[in-house]
C-alpha cells in the first residue's frame, strides 16, 4: 500500500515536471520527447510493481499448496 502511494506521489511530480518542461522555451519535438520518457518510467515502474504483487500471490498460494 505504501508503494502504490509513494507511486501516485511519482505521478504528480511527474506531470508536474511535464508541465514545467513544455513551459519551457525550445524545440518542441525535444520537450515532446522529454515528456514521453517520463510517461513511460512511470507505466514501467506500474508495470514492474503489478508483476511483483503477482509473484508474491503465486509464491505464497505456492507455499499454501505444499503446507
Amino acid at each position: 500500500m505504501i508503494a502504490f502511494i509513494l507511486w501516485i506521489i511519482g505521478i504528480v511530480l511527474a506531470v508536474k515536471a511535464a508541465l514545467e518542461i513544455l513551459k519551457l522555451e525550445g524545440d518542441t519535438i525535444k520537450k515532446l520527447l522529454a515528456v514521453i520518457v517520463l510517461v513511460v518510467a512511470m507505466i514501467k515502474t506500474l508495470i514492474k510493481r503489478v508483476k511483483s504483487k503477482t509473484n508474491e500471490s503465486q509464491k505464497s498460494l505456492e507455499d499454501s499448496n505444499e503446507s
